[in-house]
């Protein structure tokens, strides 16, 4: 796309330049996994949205009479999801930015649409634990977190933590590098708990 779509190429290498990456194809690469990571973060992280606000939209596996038109209305049935999780909150998350601009391949769309169909049977509003930290870590090799400087806590430390650090019911609880969330959901259920 950089070589056919110029004002993308403009806009990506601008925000590479801004960001002190050079532009080389090393630096595509890197951003083309970043950009998969996040926009499974950010499908994972809607679903679970699912579960607590019943009058969000359903992202669901996009079905399409043409094949040609997938990619389209993929990103549109995305973008319109995304924009009613931002009206809740979640700007940190659903934001709209360069990462959203790279186009899908059908191919991935195509892995999406399985991964929709298969979410759809589970119910995430049980899950309690740092469920997406798990998934990561499953899925990103860990050299490639350890490059990309993400680490994972795992769920008992960041019970024990909590408990020794948070001990009042109107305790206020700050995690700056949140990542998934893991300190930050056991320490919601800690103040429910007191």
């Amino acid at each position: 796309i950089i070589k056919t779509d110029k004002k993308f190429a403009e806009n990506y290498e601008g925000w590479l330049e801004k960001q002190g990456f050079r532009v080389n194809k090393e630096t595509h690469h890197k951003t083309a996994v970043e950009a998969a990571y996040i926009l499974i973060n950010k499908i994972l992280f809607y679903k679970v949205l699912e579960t607590k606000y019943k009058d969000l939209p359903r992202l669901s596996k996009v079905s399409i009479l043409f094949e040609k038109d997938i990619t389209n209305e993929f990103r549109k049935r995305l973008e319109e999801c995304f924009r009613k999780a931002l009206k809740i909150d979640y700007q940190a998350v659903f934001q709209h930015g360069i990462y959203d601009d790279i186009p899908l391949p059908k191919k991935l769309i195509q892995r999406l649409n399985e991964f929709l169909d298969e979410a759809a049977g589970y119910d995430l509003s049980k899950v309690e634990s740092d469920v997406l930290g798990t998934i990561y870590e499953g899925l990103i090799p860990k050299d490639e977190r350890r490059r990309l400087g993400q680490y994972y806590t795992p769920p008992a430390i960041c019970d024990l933590i909590v408990k020794m650090c948070v001990n009042i019911p109107d305790a206020l609880i700050l995690d700056p590098g949140c990542g998934s969330g893991g300190f930050l959901i056991k320490a919601y259920y800690r103040l429910l708990e007191l």
